[in-house]
Parts: C-alpha cells; sequence; structure tokens
C-alpha cells in the first residue's frame, strides 16, 4: 500500500480510556464512510469487472472480507450511490453509520429510486435523530 495509510494506522497506539476508544469508534465511522465513496467510485469506473469480478461482493470477497460483510457493503456502496445526499452528510459526520445502514435496512429494493428521487429532501432529517442501539434502546447517533 503506498498511500500512507497503512503507516498512519500503525502509528496510532490508542490509550485503553473510554474517552480514547469513543474516539476510535467514531474515527473508524468516518473512515467507513470514506471506503464507501472509494468503492463507490471504484465501482461505477468498472474496478471491479477490470480485475476480473462479476459482482462488487465477490472482489470485496476476494480482497479479505467476508461473505456477510462483502453483501453488505456491496448494498451500502450500491444504496449510497443513488442516494448522494445520505452519502454526504455521513462523510461529513453529520450522520453515523449506525443510521445510514438504518435507512439502506429499511428501504425495500423497490423503492431505491422514489428514495433517490426525494433524497435530497428527506435525508438531512435524519440528521439529529438516534439509530437503536442492538439493546433496543436508541443510541446517540
Amino acid at each position: 500500500m503506498d498511500s500512507g495509510l497503512a503507516a498512519s494506522i500503525e502509528g496510532v497506539d490508542p490509550a485503553p480510556s473510554a474517552t480514547v476508544v469513543a474516539e476510535l469508534l467514531v474515527a473508524r465511522d468516518r473512515l467507513d464512510a470514506k471506503v464507501c465513496a472509494a468503492l463507490s467510485g471504484f465501482v461505477a469506473r468498472g474496478g471491479h469487472r477490470v480485475d476480473g469480478w462479476g459482482s462488487t461482493a465477490g472482489w470485496l470477497r476476494a480482497h479479505g472480507v467476508g461473505e456477510r460483510d462483502a453483501q453488505r457493503l456491496a448494498v451500502r456502496v450500491s444504496r449510497l450511490a443513488r442516494w448522494p445526499e445520505l452519502a454526504r452528510l455521513w462523510s461529513a459526520g453529520e450522520l453515523s453509520g449506525a443510521q445510514v445502514d438504518l435507512t439502506v435496512g429499511m428501504i425495500p429494493k423497490g423503492l431505491v429510486d422514489l428514495f433517490a428521487d426525494h433524497d435530497p429532501e428527506i435525508s438531512p432529517l435524519l440528521v439529529g435523530l438516534s439509530a437503536p442501539t442492538p439493546n433496543g434502546r436508541c443510541g446517540t447517533g
């Protein structure tokens, strides 16, 4: 990897404190948004096909992503490519990955285009809302 990303990560030596771990989680969420944006551009240019893969999920699996996560990420990237305002809000840190995942999971495949038509108006309404945590409670984003 010649982009310097690996060296940047190697340079991180986090303390085992609640504050630092919380900061790491926020940073990971922001990095996930950047991964989705880069992957979206890569897929839009047909990069996975140039590498010989017929699907985004297949390409991801070939690059070390597990089956379930590859499928989930491929769907997320596909939806965000159609929903640029939602993607922008996540990238800007105004929405969390949990909010994005909840939105992706709640919109049925047959309504993706309809949501896309209204993405600029609907997605900003999600800012400030909480996504439920695994225990059913609403978290802070």
